[in-house]
């Protein structure tokens, strides 16, 4: 997800678990996943002419239980 935040541009990982079966929302980002958000922030950047632009990369941590109740949301900035 890309959002704008006044000047900053913030690009998101959200990711949803449902259990703790395979851990948490945050353990699944593995370094090539973080790489690929990286490599798709600079692409969206040099094509919307805004590689000066201020910018984060944030995360958003969902935990579903068993029936699908949300159990925890979370919102991790600069933590990508």
């Amino acid at each position: 997800m890309i959002a704008q935040l006044g000047e900053e541009m913030v690009f998101v990982e959200v990711k949803t678990r449902r259990g703790v079966v395979f851990g948490t929302p945050e353990q699944s980002v593995t370094a090539a996943k973080f790489q690929r958000l990286i490599a798709t922030a600079q692409d969206y950047l040099q094509k919307n002419s805004l590689e000066q632009a201020p910018r984060r990369a944030d995360m958003i941590s969902i935990s579903l239980g068993d029936q699908g109740k949300l159990l925890r949301l979370e919102h991790l900035e600069n933590e990508v």
